[in-house]
């Protein structure tokens, strides 16, 4: 059994800062102290139920006591498991049934069980194997649940507060720019909390990268982890902004481009900025590579920005371009509805499914998803070049996928972010750099292309709109 660090290092913050704010949304702040007595609140309270709960449900919300639900079911010794109830009753359904939930955590405040710590909270290091539980998107079918461990946590905070590339302290302002659903969220709220520190929730309110953008000018915001899509769709504005308050920057979830990162380290001109890598299964992230370092000729390349070297206990190699991780990061396996585990590890090595390989410098690039790796007529095709050259040769976001329908045969489709869209001029160039097998068989304009809640590209949301603007259509 792992011990959990953030509660050793929580609990010392509430002891030497009690009157320190802890959290802060809006007007609205918490302490040290009174996050901890919160807490304890939540832990009497499932203690109280009766029954011994290995998983407990947090409704995501942008609440303080949602913080508070977490550190209590940590003390209670249980793992939480964040409900968005935007997914649908059958999806939530389905995860209460895995994983036995008895209880959902929400903004309900518990009062009555306030006075005492909670028996299971025994020394401030509670034996408890399981931290949370982070379902999958399931887009191409029933979600995975990705469980992570205490010891998976302690070695990802460790990599950060016991190195000497972060150097975090009390005076840090954190943005909190993810869903508690998404497992970055986890990076914003555990790191200032573990070294006394201050979270920062934006106001829930308006289009994500203004508000992202605009909490970290008036909240005077030192520390923020972002997608990269924040700096893409506010490329347009970065020269306008200035973000000096900014002492770190961290970029996560999907492919960087230098053109946007240059942006954004001009207006966050104190930054030292970060490009990040790592699957869920991996802890948040595992890799990182530091942009202000990076050699300038990087930025101006086809292909996204290096994802950096692997953090000390982390071993990476490519098996078939394939990125292949192990160490005290990753997890065992997926739990499966029989409440076991479905493991995947391969001689110690998670096989994540993203294509890399190492350029000139020895440096990790991006290439695509295994997944994107297609079969057409029996031609294997990378849907990621197609993209790869739109980028490139039109400075245009674009996603290609592979489409089914029932009327017509499985087809490749681009949908591109341009206003004036010319098909000819684009197929001219994707033909001279690719064969006619790995050509869209159709490329449609987009105002935006869709992404969820916390700034990534999704795949469910295209194919329905492909669905609704192409469908039947040759």
């Amino acid at each position: 059994m792992a011990s959990c660090n953030f509660l050793i290092d929580f609990v010392k913050q509430v002891l030497e800062h009690p009157s320190s704010i802890a959290i802060e949304c809006g007007e609205q702040h918490i302490s040290y102290d009174d996050l901890y007595k919160r807490s304890c609140q939540v832990a009497n309270y499932l203690s109280a139920q009766g029954i011994r709960q290995v998983h407990v449900g947090i409704h995501v919300d942008n609440s303080i006591q949602s913080y508070a639900n977490i550190i209590g079911v940590w003390m209670y010794g249980a793992a939480y498991v964040p409900i968005n109830t935007h997914e649908g009753k059958q999806r939530i359904q389905q995860i209460k049934k895995r994983l036995s939930i008895k209880t959902i955590l929400s903004r309900e405040e518990f009062d009555e069980f306030a006075g005492t710590e909670p028996n299971s909270f025994l020394g401030v290091s509670p034996e408890q194997e399981i931290a949370y539980v982070i379902h999958t998107s399931g887009t191409t079918g029933m979600p995975k649940a990705i469980s992570i461990s205490h010891e998976n946590l302690n070695a990802f905070t460790s990599c950060y507060l016991d190195g000497d590339w972060c150097l975090f302290n009390v005076n840090d302002r954190f943005l909190q720019s993810y869903e508690l659903s998404f497992d970055v969220s986890v990076f914003c709220y555990a790191l200032p909390l573990m070294i006394g520190a201050t979270l920062i929730l934006p106001e829930d309110k308006g289009v994500k990268y203004l508000t992202i953008l605009a909490c970290i000018m008036k909240k005077r915001i030192t520390v923020c982890s972002n997608v990269p899509s924040v700096a893409k769709y506010a490329f347009p504005r970065l020269s306008e902004v200035s973000m000096d308050s900014l002492r770190y920057c961290f970029f996560s979830g999907e492919s960087l481009h230098g053109n946007w990162a240059m942006a954004w380290m001009k207006a966050a001109k104190n930054a030292q900025v970060y490009n990040c890598y790592g699957p869920t299964e991996t802890t948040i992230v595992c890799t990182w590579e530091h942009l202000n370092k990076l050699d300038a000729t990087y930025f101006n390349a086809p292909v996204p920005l290096p994802l950096g070297t692997p953090f000390k206990g982390v071993d990476l190699k490519l098996v078939d371009d394939e990125i292949y991780l192990k160490g005290a990061q990753v997890f065992s396996g997926y739990l499966n509805d029989s409440d076991g585990v479905d493991s995947t590890i391969q001689n110690g090595f998670f096989p994540t499914g993203d294509l890399a390989f190492f350029d000139h410098n020895k440096k990790l690039i991006f290439k695509g998803r295994k997944d994107e790796q297609v079969q057409i007529n029996g031609y294997r095709v990378e849907l990621g070049a197609v993209d790869a050259i739109i980028r490139h040769d039109f400075d245009a976001f674009s996603k290609t996928i592979l489409f089914h329908d029932d009327e017509m045969p499985d087809r490749i489709v681009t949908l591109v972010e341009l206003e004036v869209l010319d098909v000819p001029q684009i197929l001219n160039k994707l033909s001279q750099q690719l064969p006619a097998y790995g050509l869209p068989a159709a490329i449609l304009p987009i105002t935006k292309i869709p992404i969820n809640e916390n700034g990534k590209v999704s795949r469910s949301a295209i194919r329905r709109w492909i669905t609704m603007n192409l469908s039947g259509k040759n």
